[in-house]
């Protein structure tokens, strides 16, 4: 009885470490037959005290051609936490066969939760051209914040390990008719 009840306190210890959240995603799905597909690299964390730069690509929905970026406007926002536009870059830099914008590191001041938008439109695809987004979510951290997370998870790791040993062998002890 004693090893069935050290059994499934172990699997409820295990089974509280798995964590099942799914995965984010930066651009947005659409349904549109016409329209623009618009993307980012996805990024989930932003080091403070770097710039940041931001590549964006537009596509055709019907064929998933690359929109020629002489024939498309794009526009970019940044939002804090609250939800207010802090930052907006007027029509982005074309490059190539993508847009670029560079946001320099003195816009981001506290470490905090902040929001992309980008915006773009073509009138060389059907009457009265088509637009197409996308939204992404970021966060600023202090660049030593990153390196603690592994090390956190290390110690939450070998203390559960030692927690779980040592409650076998008081177990096995107490079988044995010590204590």
């Amino acid at each position: 009885m004693k090893k069935l009840l050290l059994w499934i306190v172990v699997l409820v210890l295990l089974a509280s470490a798995v964590n099942a959240v799914p995965p984010f995603t930066a651009g947005g799905e659409t349904t549109f037959v016409k329209g623009l597909y618009v993307s980012f690299p996805e990024f989930s964390d932003h080091l403070k005290g770097k710039n940041l730069e931001i590549n964006v690509h537009v596509y055709n929905i019907s064929d998933g051609n690359l929109i020629d970026v002489n024939k498309v406007s794009c526009k970019l926002y940044l939002y804090n936490h609250t939800g207010n536009i802090f930052w907006n870059k007027g029509n982005m830099i074309a490059d190539e066969d993508h847009f670029k914008t560079t946001i320099n590191h003195e816009n981001f001041t506290l470490p905090d939760k902040y929001g992309v938008e980008v915006h773009c439109n073509t009138s060389a695809i059907g009457e009265g051209g088509v637009s197409g987004f996308t939204t992404g979510v970021f966060n600023l951290v202090e660049a030593n914040a990153e390196n603690n997370i592994p090390i956190l998870i290390a110690l939450v790791i070998f203390a559960s390990l030692f927690i779980i040993l040592g409650m076998v062998l008081w177990l096995t002890k107490q079988e044995k008719g010590g204590m």
